[in-house]
This record gives C-alpha cells, sequence and structure tokens, in this order.
C-alpha cells in the first residue's frame, strides 16, 4: 500500500474532482499491487499472493479545491492467519498531494 499512495502521491493528478480519472487509478491500483504502474495483470505477479486492484482503493482529498492528500487502502483482502483466516477491511496508507494537478 504504501508503495502505492506514495506513488499516487506523486502522479499527475489528471481530474478536476476528487474522483480520479480511470488513467489514474489504474496506474495507482497495478503500482499497488504488482510494484509496477505499467503492470499487464494478466501477466504480472502480484507482490503479496492473492491480492488483487480490486482490493485497492484510492480516494483524493482536496483542500480549497485543489488536490491535498492521496490514501490508498485495501478492502476484502484475506490473510491466512495460524487461527484461520482474516479478512483486512480498512488498513490504509495517507500521504500529501504533491504532484502537479492537471485538470483537463
Amino acid at each position: 500500500m504504501r508503495a502505492g499512495a506514495r506513488y499516487a502521491s506523486t502522479l499527475n493528478y489528471d481530474s478536476a474532482t476528487n474522483t480520479p480519472s480511470a488513467a489514474f487509478l489504474t496506474a495507482v491500483q497495478n503500482m499497488t499491487v504488482y510494484g509496477d504502474p505499467n503492470a499487464n495483470p494478466a501477466t504480472a505477479t502480484p507482490v503479496v499472493s492473492g491480492l488483487t486492484t480490486a482490493n485497492v482503493n484510492l480516494s483524493v482529498g482536496f483542500t480549497n479545491s485543489a488536490p491535498s492528500s492521496v490514501t490508498v487502502s485495501v478492502t476484502g483482502f484475506q490473510v491466512l492467519t495460524y487461527y484461520g483466516t482474516t479478512t483486512l477491511n480498512k488498513p490504509y496508507v495517507w500521504f500529501p498531494y504533491v504532484g502537479y494537478w492537471t485538470p483537463p
């Protein structure tokens, strides 16, 4: 998650709202899951077995009508533990946004 959030905090943000563009979201999800924003999910290997882009959520905070923070979280990811399976719901990493804002 940290790699994805750090990457998102520096990537050019190309949306005028707090809803990221599909390209931005996909790049952040790929960076989080595969360690490569340009990864091909059909051939890439996740950095954590069983983690998929569907488990990765991104939210962008706005202050004064400009992006100010990014939060990457993981939901619904199951981890095998000593006592059985545990589902991770909402561990997250937050970074201030320091990239360039390039709305359309």
